[in-house]
């Protein structure tokens, strides 16, 4: 059956046979603009952690108004491909993995993103006149609706919250580990104590020695505190 996609009031079902002109009006405009996209959330079908693209699952319904002016809603069906906007540049990056059902928000460009695609170019001549198409999203991750925010350990009023089971720094082949400030002050003062505050040696005159008269202490952790980084 033919219909039209809409986006505000259909035509007056009253009167279908003799329809007012602003009624006519309004439905060539929804019919116009219906299949236009500008954004919305969606969920994480699936990841391509190479081609950093996603297909995702637009979750608020569209209305389509059929041939006999009868609106129904549906869900679109699931969109491939979709780059996912890291932030990156100069060579600097930040990314992280995106699990099935992670919420994103798609932005539909304004024309046809195709020949982008395949070519990463600076010069790009669309084949295709489509304009805010959902063939042509970006996805945002992250669209926490008021309703399923962050939970608590995710956000402090004072401080930038990266919360992770890993994180890696340079590149992803990293395997040094970096050690906190506390741990490496208890590292020192275990060391100095076991070698240099029990050490004892053979005196030709008295006999042995006694340890130190003053005990060596580790440096204080700001000595070690390059950045206001904290873990748990």
């Amino acid at each position: 059956m033919l219909g039209v996609c809409v986006t505000g009031p259909s035509m007056d079902q009253s009167d279908t046979d003799n329809p007012a002109l602003e009624h006519v009006i309004n439905d060539a405009i929804a019919a116009a603009f219906g299949p236009k996209r500008t954004m919305i959330p969606a969920r994480v079908v699936s990841y391509d952690s190479t081609k950093q693209t996603i297909t995702a699952q637009i979750v608020v319904r569209s209305f389509y108004l059929d041939e006999d002016n009868v609106m129904f809603s549906y869900l679109p069906k699931p969109i491939a491909n979709i780059p996912v906007l890291f932030p990156a540049g100069d060579g600097f990056s930040i990314t992280w993995p995106l699990a099935k059902d992670d919420a994103v928000t798609l932005v539909f460009a304004d024309r046809s993103v195709d020949e982008w695609k395949h070519s990463g170019g600076a010069d790009n001549t669309p084949q295709d006149m489509r304009r805010w198409n959902m063939s042509d999203a970006f996805a945002l991750p992250g669209a926490q609706a008021p309703a399923s925010p962050l939970p608590a350990g995710a956000v402090d009023d004072a401080a930038l919250v990266l919360r992770a089971p890993m994180v890696k720094v340079g590149d992803s082949t990293a395997t040094q580990f970096v050690a906190l400030s506390p741990a490496v002050q208890s590292f020192i003062a275990a060391f100095i104590t076991a070698t240099f505050n029990t050490h004892i040696h053979s005196d030709p005159l008295s006999g042995t020695t006694g340890p130190p008269v003053v005990a060596g202490t580790a440096p204080s952790t700001t000595q070690f505190d390059a950045l206001r980084l904290k873990t748990l």
